[in-house]
């Protein structure tokens, strides 16, 4: 998760933001014919962690803080786990 610059921190922003947008909005996550409606039970904590990446990204690319970075690595990460053990919760999916 740690950017190597400005450009590495707007490039995962990015990455995380077309994320976001093709699971909810195109071709959304209804498109994968495996997945059933449970997803929608999973959909806020995986949105919730996407959203936390492209924020500290961001805030990576502004502020160059060895601190903040591993402020923002650990929310992220907790975003993250809280996401995993929502999916292990209600797999399958």
């Amino acid at each position: 998760m740690t950017s190597t610059g400005p450009a590495g921190g707007i490039g995962s922003a990015l990455v995380n933001a077309v994320l976001l947008w093709a699971i909810n909005i195109w071709p959304g996550w209804r498109a994968v014919p495996f997945l059933t409606g449970d997803v929608e039970l999973v959909l806020g904590a995986v949105n919730a962690s996407l959203i936390a990446g492209i924020t500290a990204n961001l805030l990576f690319a502004v502020v160059r803080s060895r601190g903040l970075q591993a402020l923002g690595n650990l929310v992220v990460l907790a975003f993250g786990l809280a996401a995993l053990i929502r999916l292990w919760d209600v797999f399958p999916l």
